[in-house]
């Protein structure tokens, strides 16, 4: 999994000082530092249950060994990863508190990630879950930049070897969505290092 505390809302990567649920109506709500929207963890429930069986699973069949112990700690550092990694969704304030899916346009994308030795992240098509936020620019046939870098989601991934299938979406409301037709190409970027190259199919 890569880093996904990114700002549902504007795109601000929230820095490990600056991440966390800190609004006092509810403690499992966050704010972004930016723009001051509301955020919440996206929950993945079957990764959680696996990992807690495997802990318990480590408790119950403990004998000492080394490789116990190693499953037992494997499993606890993978439940607290998980968390800290876990990709960040919109929450709506008012009377009531819920979550709320972007209207921004919704096209599909097809993406190759760079192998390490390109670039690129190790075992990136499977870091990147679904509602993670990565920075784009897209680029003509010469691969010169054509717009500003923006923000978007992607959902719904399918995952092909390198390769994946996925929805894409702009994160901001405001974002121009000109580029987004059928054969724009774009790279995607983590951590200011281009990760993978995509293009609209539909």
């Amino acid at each position: 999994m890569i880093s996904a505390n990114r700002c549902p809302w504007c795109g601000y990567e929230e820095k490990w000082s600056d991440f966390g649920f800190t609004l006092k109506e509810s403690p499992q709500i966050g704010r972004c530092k930016s723009c001051k929207r509301a955020y919440i963890t996206k929950k993945s429930h079957w990764l959680l249950v696996i990992s807690i069986l495997v802990f318990l699973f480590s408790f119950i069949t403990y004998d000492g060994s080394l490789g116990n112990s190693i499953l037992r700690w494997t499993s606890i550092t993978f439940i607290f990863f998980l968390f800290s990694k876990l990709p960040i969704i919109r929450y709506n304030e008012g009377s009531w508190y819920k979550s709320v899916e972007s209207n921004n346009k919704t096209v599909k994308v097809k993406v190759e990630w760079f192998k390490y030795k390109q670039g690129g992240l190790i075992f990136s098509n499977y870091r990147i879950w679904n509602g993670y936020i990565l920075p784009i620019c897209f680029v003509d046939l010469q691969d010169k930049p054509i717009s500003l870098m923006w923000c978007i989601k992607l959902d719904r991934i399918n995952r092909k070897g390198i390769n994946a299938n996925a929805d894409m979406n702009y994160v901001l409301d405001d974002a121009p969505e000109g580029l987004l037709v059928a054969g724009n190409r774009f790279y995607v970027f983590h951590k200011k290092h281009k990760i993978g190259r995509g293009e609209i199919i539909g």
